[in-house]
């Protein structure tokens, strides 16, 4: 697989340009307004090119930007240390740190040098000495983004954090997991009456959506309810509506999921499943609270039901821990795969990634194929990576993350292997956008766009990729290539 994560930026190509970025550098760490520049070529400097008061360790701070005067982007030696040192002492007013920037890498043994002597000035009450070769810069650097662009125009030319806040704001968005994560058909289906052959049929036709199929299943489903309608039961009519609600909920039409959802209800109104059902429909009208009674009381007489379960996981308040949330769930629930990918997002939503990861992995062991399983424990590995601001302009990933930055895109590509298969990838867009960043940060834009191509034409109405390809035509019109 193409990994671009061992890149680096490049060294400015002259010490003018250093000498630039260092003061801006500089005047972004100490968080200053007083910085500047000291003097102009041939005027004597003291060893010091840029000065300024560094608010956060309160100290006043003199950088040399090594290279000026001569051999830039060579090797700092111990004798220039110590001659540069030297001049330092001459700056006037005395500075209380004095910093020797240098494009060369990181050097242990010049680092080691430099603390000795600062040992020995502070007996002598003379400054401390810092060497901070090109690595260390480079991490200050990518940590503002606009330091990055304004010197790195050409390795920022789009802003890729915008996507990656895209694909963030998809995977938090107010749908809810029952409505992203979870293909809910299989427990509505189970069948109860074997000698009810209407039953049999609705199962049949429902179980499309859980296939990918959803519109087949919109398509019998309303069949049946014209060709049958005056034959159905109660509970045949709550199921046919309740599949028809899932169906819309995976071709993205919230609104008549939520009216079918209703609907079934209605038709079964004292039925514990009908009553989760409702419950869901509160969910997705944003009305938490209601929800979660509805479906606390469902669990307290049917501790089988996995719809209640889900919109508990879903709508509890945020203060509850996850062993408390965890104990709410019946034990006969443990093993769906749905619980441990909706205790998984809650723990991510808490910022306990760990106890994300090891519920996501959790259901991937339940279902090792299952693309809500890998999707979920990619977004648990990648979300991490993403929050970095600077990373969507540098396309640098820490050495530390790359294992789980290539197995996250590894299950994202997955997951959309199955998706081309099926038409409801409006339900699952968030997979998409996630992939289309991670694959942006690794350098294979074509790859990311021929994906976004395919994704909409199966998913035109796709909000989070409608965006991702206003930003494409964006940058195209403003001559930058996606």
């Amino acid at each position: 697989m193409t990994d671009i994560t061992n890149r680096v930026l490049p060294e400015p190509k002259n010490w003018q340009d250093f000498e630039r970025l260092c003061f801006d550098l500089y005047r972004h760490i100490w968080k200053t307004t007083d910085a500047d520049m000291n003097g102009r070529q041939g005027q004597p400097q003291a060893g010091v090119d840029v000065y300024g008061t560094d608010r956060v360790e309160d100290k006043f701070v003199g950088v040399q930007c090594k290279g000026k005067d001569q051999g830039y982007g060579d090797k700092l030696t111990e004798r220039e240390l110590r001659s540069e040192i030297e001049k330092a002492k001459n700056f006037v007013p005395a500075l209380d740190v004095f910093v020797v920037a240098t494009t060369a890498p990181n050097d242990v043994h010049i680092q080691q040098i430099a603390r000795t002597i600062s040992r020995e000035h502070k007996k002598q009450g003379l400054f401390e000495v810092r060497v901070q070769g090109w690595g260390t810069l480079q991490n200050y650097i990518t940590d503002n983004v606009d330091l990055f662009s304004k010197h790195f125009p050409d390795l920022a030319r789009v802003k890729v954090i915008e996507r990656i806040d895209a694909s963030i704001e998809v995977t938090e968005r107010v749908e809810t997991h029952v409505a992203r994560l979870g293909t809910q058909l299989t427990a509505l289906s189970e069948r109860l009456d074997a000698s009810d052959p209407l039953e049999a049929k609705i199962i049949q036709a429902a179980k499309l959506t859980d296939d990918g199929l959803a519109q087949a299943a919109l398509t019998s489903l309303g069949r049946i309810l014209q060709e049958d309608g005056p034959r159905l039961t109660q509970r045949n009519l709550f199921r046919l509506r309740a599949g028809i609600g899932i169906g819309h909920i995976a071709v993205g039409d919230l609104p008549t999921a939520i009216q079918h959802f209703r609907d079934a209800h209605s038709a079964d109104p004292e039925w514990p499943g009908a009553q989760a059902i409702l419950a869901i429909a509160e969910l997705l009208e944003g009305k938490r609270d209601a929800a979660l009674e509805r479906a606390k009381h469902v669990l307290s007489i049917d501790q089988t039901s996995y719809h209640a379960a889900a919109v508990i996981m879903d709508s509890a308040p945020a203060a509850l821990g996850l062993a408390e949330l965890e104990a709410l769930i019946p034990a006969g629930l443990q093993e769906r795969i749905e619980v441990p990918i909706g205790l998984s997002l809650r723990a991510r939503k808490a910022g306990d990634f760990a106890a994300a990861e090891t519920y996501a992995r959790r259901a991937l062991v339940l279902k090792p194929d299952d693309l809500r399983a890998l999707s979920s424990v990619a977004e648990v590995l990648l979300e991490p990576i993403f929050s970095q601001e600077a990373i969507g302009f540098t396309r640098l990933i820490p050495a530390d993350s790359k294992a789980n930055f290539n197995e996250g895109l590894e299950l994202l590509l997955r997951s959309w292997e199955q998706l081309t298969k099926r038409d409801d990838v409006t339900r699952y867009d968030h997979i998409v956008a996630n992939l289309i960043t991670a694959l942006d940060l690794a350098g294979r834009e074509s790859e990311a766009e021929r994906i976004l191509d395919q994704a909409l034409q199966k998913a035109p109405r796709s909000a989070p990729l409608l965006r991702r390809h206003a930003q494409k035509w964006r940058s195209l019109a403003n001559g930058k290539m996606c």
